[in-house]
């Protein structure tokens, strides 16, 4: 808990998830899976629930990439949607599915 990378370096747990590609759950945390369901759940919620014709979502990047693997077709992998810090996409939502994608 509020430790970077070069603090966790050395502790073996931290370094099991590393080895492992992020496909084990985090030391202390929620497995992959878990972690994108929840981010779906809020996205479903946030598109869904308030009747909005358009919004802007401020998250973390593991967030989007959960969102974007989820809801965008053609489907791609969750590593495919990384952007760097500050950036994102514009989608439009059709059917639940996030079309006409662009990275900003």
């Amino acid at each position: 808990e509020g430790k970077n990378n070069d603090e966790l370096t050395g502790d073996p747990l931290y370094q099991q998830w590393i080895d492992s590609g992020a496909t084990i759950p985090f030391p202390g945390g929620e497995s992959p899976e878990a972690f994108k369901d929840r981010c779906c759940a809020a996205f479903v919620e946030c598109t869904g629930s308030y009747g909005f014709t358009s919004a802007a979502l401020v998250v973390h990047g593991g967030t989007i990439m959960a969102i974007m693997e989820r809801f965008t077709l053609p489907r791609r992998n969750y590593y495919e949607y990384a952007v760097g810090n500050g950036h994102g996409y514009v989608a439009s939502l059709h059917e639940n599915r996030l079309i006409s994608f662009k990275e900003i």
